[in-house]
């Protein structure tokens, strides 16, 4: 196996394990916002207009894996560098319009 085989090999071994421990967390999260009716309203969207609202980088992970094994990592990139609305980019309008969050 390659030197370069072997990284990606061992990059996919570490990303799996990554999601894991986000599953494992977001299944936590879930379950204090279910005991404490902690919830965004249906077709809400507005903290995706909000620019001091962050997301963390580990919630963009399953993207990014998904991005770089369709080969589409750079072309996002560059789009996320060029981005100006004022609308987080992976929001879908349309969508938000017709209610479906």
């Amino acid at each position: 196996m390659s030197t370069s085989s072997s990284n990606l090999t061992r990059h996919r071994s570490l990303a799996h394990e990554i999601m894991q421990a986000f599953a494992d967390i977001s299944s936590e999260y879930s379950g204090f916002q279910n005991k404490n009716s902690l919830s965004c309203a249906a077709g809400c969207g507005k903290c995706c207009f909000k620019s001091d609202i962050y997301c963390a980088p580990i919630e963009l992970l399953p993207l990014a894996l998904d991005l770089i094994e369709r080969g589409e990592a750079e072309g996002v990139l560059e789009k996320c560098i060029k981005h100006e609305a004022d609308h987080c980019m992976f929001m879908n309008i349309s969508d938000l319009k017709a209610g479906k969050g």
